[in-house]
C-alpha cells in the first residue's frame, strides 16, 4: 500500500535506505532515471533497468450442464492456469 510518485516529480525521503516498489504495468524494457538532491543542493543519479515480462497463462470455461430447460441455472465453471 504505497503512494505512487507521479513521473517527474519529487518526494521527500528520510535519510538512510528508503524502500520504493515499481508496479510493472506493461510487458517491455523499463529505464527509470533516479535523482536525489540533498539539503546542501547536491544532486546524485542512477539508472535501474527492468524487463518486465508478462505471465503465459491459459484461460477455459464450460457450464456444468449442457442443457436446460428455461428459467433454469447451471453453474459455470472456468480454469486459469499459469503455463511456463
Amino acid at each position: 500500500g504505497g503512494v505512487a510518485v507521479p513521473y517527474g516529480t519529487a518526494t521527500p525521503i528520510a535519510n538512510g535506505t528508503t524502500q520504493l516498489v515499481f508496479n510493472g504495468t506493461a510487458e517491455g524494457a523499463v529505464i527509470i532515471n533516479a535523482e536525489v538532491k540533498g539539503s546542501n543542493g547536491i544532486t546524485h543519479s542512477t539508472v535501474l533497468n527492468f524487463d518486465v515480462k508478462g505471465i503465459a497463462y491459459t484461460f477455459t470455461g464450460a457450464p456444468q450442464d449442457n442443457s436446460i430447460f428455461v428459467t433454469a441455472s447451471t453453474n459455470l465453471n472456468f480454469d486459469i492456469s499459469e503455463t511456463a
